[in-house]
């Protein structure tokens, strides 16, 4: 365990390159655009996707776990919106 993590604290999820291509992987099947997508570079909570209005979509990444449920809760929610 480093110092950092005994004190209660753990080091920062952020969304990678790789994450973002696995995010567009699953928005550009649903016919997305991708200028139609938030995404804070900051994973927060459990996730989520929300719309902003004007056709803008938020996903927040999770900050932790698998991300393939994620990726699974992006097209359901996406994909019932087309």
């Amino acid at each position: 365990m480093t110092e950092e993590n005994s004190r209660g604290t753990r080091p920062l999820r952020l969304v990678d390159p790789r994450t973002m291509a696995r995010i567009f992987a699953v928005t550009d099947e649903l016919g997305v655009s991708r200028e139609a997508l938030r995404v804070p570079l900051l994973c927060e909570g459990a996730g989520r996707i929300r719309p902003l209005g004007g056709g803008i979509w938020e996903i927040v990444v999770p900050e932790e776990g698998d991300l393939a449920p994620f990726l699974a809760r992006i097209a359901e929610t996406l994909g019932a919106d087309s």
